[in-house]
């Protein structure tokens, strides 16, 4: 996780005032570097993920506007030259979310990405207020 710029201002603009962020907080993960089966051989397998408020607008002039702001980021944070090697680049974000996966306003966390609603505080799968009941064949 890259916390290179104001997590507050961050974190206001995803629950507070719902908004693409201004500087948005980044994750960025590199499996090849442990699995080197998810890339061709000499290269890598980079994934960029910005953590946003559910339901906002989508677009490739949007998502093309942060892939440049975090890849400039990352950039100058490593030192070097990665968009110039990029041979293959794919964007997921909440129109995707929701065509493929139907997640409600394009939410890639669940119901809500709050600390209320994770690890054993998420809600469960099977309510303990609902019968189950088995009608069998007779």
């Amino acid at each position: 996780m890259f916390f290179d710029e104001d997590f507050h201002q961050h974190a206001v603009e995803i629950y507070d005032q719902p908004m693409w962020p201004s500087k948005p907080l980044f994750y960025a993960s590199v499996p090849s570097i442990t699995d080197p089966s998810v890339a061709p051989v000499g290269q890598e397998n980079l994934f960029l993920l910005i953590p946003t408020a559910p339901g906002l607008e989508d677009n490739e002039s949007i998502r093309a506007h942060y892939y440049d702001m975090v890849m400039q980021r990352l950039e100058n944070l490593t030192g070097q030259n990665i968009r110039d090697a990029v041979v293959y680049k794919r964007s997921f974000a909440h129109s995707d979310f929701v065509n493929d996966y139907h997640a409600f306003k394009g939410n890639a966390y669940g119901l809500a990405n709050t600390l209320l609603q994770t690890a054993f505080l998420k809600p469960k799968l099977k309510s303990s207020k609902v019968k189950i009941c088995i009608l069998q064949d007779n």
